[in-house]
């Protein structure tokens, strides 16, 4: 039930970063976002697009498979990575990349939690 819910909220995530990428960045306080930004932005989208469409795929074949899941988490945590060092490095996307990082973590944690095994 989860993984459904957090594929949605990935693929709307997505959806934004690939449609509408200049006011999600404009949200996150940084002012106008360049051409650029917005094209990075935008590949970003593309990956949790791609994403989304991989664990629906996967958990259509395996409905209790845990690893696609997993494996997004881990890409989720290495996009958070990269996000904070982006903020250090560049202070003119500083707030879009830690709020980049913050929805990372967030996806993340929650792919984890869905990852993990039932209790018994």
């Amino acid at each position: 039930m989860i993984t459904g819910a957090l594929t949605l909220v990935r693929a709307g995530y997505g959806v934004g970063l690939v449609c509408v990428p200049s006011a999600l960045l404009r949200m996150a306080g940084d002012g106008e976002p360049s051409a650029r930004a917005c094209g990075v932005a935008r590949v970003l989208g593309m990956r949790h697009l791609a994403q989304a469409v991989l664990t629906a795929a996967a958990w259509r074949t395996d409905p209790g498979g845990r690893t696609p899941v997993a494996c997004g988490a881990g890409a989720d945590l290495l996009h958070a990575s990269t996000m904070v060092g982006l903020a250090a490095l560049d202070g003119r996307v500083r707030r879009a990349a830690l709020a980049d990082t913050a929805m990372e973590l967030s996806l993340a944690a929650a792919g984890g939690w869905a990852a993990a095994p039932p209790p018994r």
